[in-house]
């Protein structure tokens, strides 16, 4: 590489970790930026005795095109598992994360395979409250404004539901702010979400409260905004929502090395019942030992 590329630069191939997203597109991306020194080291040492035959590929333009795509499909999987550590997700980001994957799977090779077992991590989700979220999320109106009618129709809808179960009450006014909501006629402060940045509310609880006082002084209905203020306080399982995508690992990891997340699940329920109660029982031991 050095001969290829001079002494500038620290050229080096990451090693890939199978059931890590970043490593895997790390090792993928750090293997394309020295294609061509790797075809060249193949075309100076293909005839030594000793050169392993697993690096003949290096000179098959098949398996760099292959490559290529496979580390474009990997992408989004890293941005979404960065995502989804931290702790001040929103249901609104989640959504997000699943658009972007299938729009990069959806064009890909392999779609049919990907889209499903996306679609069946989706199916796992509670729909209408993620797209409700989605949808009340400042940062985007711009996708809401391309939104046909009957998308629109069936937000509202969900508005309504969610509004009666969450307050035990009835919201008439809620399916025409939630119109203008997405018409971007509901609010005229011309406030965004950067203004809200940096309190020690969240941005978009911060956006919703003001959205609730200016109606409130105007003597306008806010029922939106009550629920937009409720949804946003929901928190988000960063582990649960992490593993939406981390499962899809599923994909290239041997069977035998999967631990299903029934499995998981029923060990942690295991370990906190009894690992706790084990620990008590060694500590009063550990005391009449004298240790």
């Amino acid at each position: 590489m050095v001969e290829t590329y001079g002494k500038k630069g620290d050229w080096s191939l990451l090693p890939l970790c199978e059931t890590r997203w970043n490593s895997m597109q790390g090792c993928f991306a750090s293997l394309l930026r020295v294609r061509t020194a790797l075809r060249q080291f193949m075309a100076d040492n293909w005839d030594d005795d000793e050169f392993p035959d697993a690096l003949v590929v290096l000179d098959d333009p098949e398996f760099w095109s292959c490559l290529e795509e496979a580390e474009q499909l990997v992408r989004p999987l890293c941005l979404a598992s960065f995502m989804l550590q931290h702790d001040n997700n929103t249901l609104s980001d989640v959504t997000f994360c699943f658009q972007q994957l299938f729009d990069t799977f959806s064009t890909s090779s392999y779609s049919e395979t990907l889209t499903g077992l996306l679609e069946k991590r989706w199916a796992d989700c509670e729909q209408p409250l993620f797209m409700l979220d989605f949808a009340l999320d400042v940062k985007r109106l711009e996708v809401l404004n391309q939104l046909p009618a009957r998308v629109v129709d069936e937000l509202a809808n969900f508005a309504l539901l969610y509004y009666r179960k969450l307050f035990d009450k009835d919201a008439p006014s809620i399916k025409g702010e939630m119109s203008e909501w997405i018409n971007g006629k509901y609010i005229s402060s011309g406030k965004c979400i950067k203004d809200f940045e940096g309190l020690e509310t969240p941005p978009l609880a911060a956006f919703w409260q003001v959205a609730k006082g200016t109606k409130m002084r105007h003597g306008r209905n806010f029922a939106l905004c009550e629920l937009a203020l409720s949804i946003f306080a929901m928190g988000v399982n960063t582990a649960t929502c992490e593993r939406y995508f981390s499962e899809l690992a599923l994909i290239h990891t041997a069977r035998r090395n999967r631990l299903a997340a029934e499995k998981a699940r029923k060990l942690l329920l295991f370990d906190d019942k009894y690992g706790n109660a084990s620990f008590g029982e060694e500590s009063r031991w550990s005391r009449k030992s004298g240790s």
